[in-house]
Parts: structure tokens; sequence; C-alpha cells
């Protein structure tokens, strides 16, 4: 199986999904029974489900002559007729149908975790049919987070996009994309969790390549590219490193252009109020890992040793309120 993975540049790792299948088996997590064939009508019985599932192999798209592009894409077939399904061309996989309440899709971003719940009529459906797709911002149920907390860490991930089924019995693994896009799902949802999380995640990563010489590049204004804040900054946004690194009033911008979402600002008020993490999971509907995650990250970002000078930085640059109880964000949030 290892044969089937490949190796992202740069200092990717992208397991192929036979690995992925493998992997989250062997650490403990439920995965769809499976079988690689050219044979599905064979597989369906061997299977013996109700309703099967057809998949590619590698990549939903293959390009079959140059310049001609042709999409493979999932395909539910019930097992009577299964056996009547053509011998193929090339090995497929063939898994069980699992029947579940909820799909969701988890973003994970170097420790933190986003999550959607998806809604759709059928698993080509993203591809074909996207209008009939509903997509709803959610939090991650605790095995979820437990699992792609996992995995992220077998196969050494800072960035993937996880994809899982929600079933009576616990979550069930499908695959993970190293690449897969977010902004579509953001779109949908109407949010940009993700895209600040990654704003975090790409700031770190050029921090660390551009260590022995001056930033040169604005990620802010790079990211913020098409979501609707492009249009909105009369300046060009200053250099992001260097302005986190010397400049607080960078923090005053990043709350006035969006770059510091709401969902940091409430969190930052519950900690100012007192609340523990297991609260404040509770309160804002997030697994305590995500919590946890986010807040480790907000102390990295505005170099706070602890929470309670993460609180007392807000207070200094008046992002939270002075002068009445209980905290409050300077603009009203939480």
């Amino acid at each position: 199986m290892s044969s089937l993975s490949a190796v992202r540049l740069p200092d990717g790792y992208d397991p192929g999904r036979l690995v992925q299948l493998d992997g989250a088996g062997r650490a403990g997590i439920r995965t769809p029974r499976t079988i690689v064939t050219t044979d599905p009508g064979a597989a369906s019985a061997k299977l013996s489900s109700e309703r099967i599932i057809v998949k590619a192999l590698d990549r939903h798209f293959v390009e079959t002559e140059p310049g001609t592009m042709e999409g493979i894409f999932p395909e539910i077939v019930d097992g009577a007729g299964a056996g009547s399904l053509a011998v193929r061309d090339a090995p497929v996989i063939v898994q069980e149908y699992v029947d579940h309440w909820a799909e969701i899709r988890v973003y994970y971003l170097d420790g933190e975790i986003r999550a959607f719940r998806v809604g759709k009529p059928s698993p080509e459906a993203i591809w074909r049919d996207a209008a009939s797709v509903a997509v709803s911002p959610t939090s991650a149920p605790e095995p979820v987070a437990e699992a792609v907390h996992r995995l992220a860490g077998l196969w050494g991930l800072r960035y993937g996009a996880f994809d899982f089924l929600l079933t009576g019995d616990g979550p069930v693994f499908l695959e993970v994309n190293p690449d897969g896009d977010w902004r579509w799902f953001e779109s949908k949802a109407g949010v940009d969790d993700v895209s600040i999380s990654a704003l975090s995640l790409v700031r770190t990563l050029h921090r660390q390549a551009t260590r022995k010489g001056p930033a040169t590049i604005d990620l802010a204004g790079f990211l913020v590219l098409g979501t609707g804040r492009a249009c909105q900054a009369k300046d060009p946004a200053p250099n992001m490193d260097a302005c986190v690194e010397s400049d607080p009033k960078f923090l005053m911008d990043l709350v006035s252009g969006g770059l510091i979402n709401d969902r940091d600002r409430r969190l930052i008020v519950m900690l100012a109020r007192g609340y523990t993490t297991t609260r404040i999971a509770h309160e804002m509907h997030l697994s305590r890992y995500t919590v946890a995650e986010r807040i480790s990250k907000l102390l990295d970002r505005f170099a706070c040793s602890n929470r309670s000078q993460l609180v007392a930085y807000f207070y200094a640059h008046k992002l939270l309120h002075v002068g009445i109880w209980p905290p409050g964000a300077s603009d009203g949030v939480g």
C-alpha cells in the first residue's frame, strides 16, 4: 500500500487512499469495509451489503489523453443490481454503504479544527450539482476531533480536509485530502473561519522560512483577496510579520478588517470572565480540543505566555471594555 502514497513538495506527505484506510484502521478508527478490484460485482457479493459505493482508487479527475479530463465520481449502487456491474479496465474501490445521520467535513490546520455539516442528495453532487448541496458550520464531535488529531499526527499533516460519517456507533473515517479546497465550503456556509486559521498557519510557515531575513510578502493582503475585504482597505496593509512583531496598532487593524473574527473575540471575553476550557467549549459549541488549540494559537500570535497575560494584552490595546463587569469586547462582541 505504501507504494500508492505520493510525496508532496515541499516536505508534504500525501497518503494514498488505501494507506489512509489502513492507517485509520490500525489507529482504531472505524472505516467502511473495502475491496480494491476491477470486478465491482464480485466485490459486492463478498461485502454482502444492501448497497455499495464505487469510488476512484486515486484522484477524481483523470487526463485520459492530453488536454482531456474525465471525472470519476463516487456512485451508490443497490446490492441487488451490483451483480450486473461491468468489469473495469482499471481497479476501483468498492465499499459497503454506511448508514449515517450526518456527514461532516473537518479542516485541520496545524492543530486547529473547523468543521462543516454537509447535506447532499448524492455523493457526486458537490461536483455535478453544487446548488443542491447544503453546508453549515458545526462543532466537531469529540470522537471526530480526537480521530483527526490522531491521523494528522500519524501522517505528519499540518493541513488536511477530512471527511467523516456520523453514525449511531460513532464516526466513520472516509478520507483526507492534504491540499483540499476550503473556500467553496466557506462561501456556502457564509463564514471565513478556515481562512483565518489558514492565515495564521501560512504566517507561521512564512516566518519560519524568512527567519534569516526580512519578510517581503504581505500575507494578510494575499489571503483576503477574493473575500470582499480587499476592496474595503483604503491603504495597502503593512507587512504582516513586521507588524505583529513591532506595531500593536496592527491588532486594531486586524479587528477592524475582520482578520480576528468574532469567535476569537468571544473566546477572549470568556477567558476574561474566568470560564474554563470545558465551559467555553459548551458555550461556543466546539470541542475542548479545538478551544485549547485556539487559545494556544492566540497565545503564540500575541507573544503571551499564559491566559491571564493574553487577557491583559487585549485590555491594554482596548479590545476589551475597561471599567465594566462582566467583561465584554470593545465593539460589543460577547
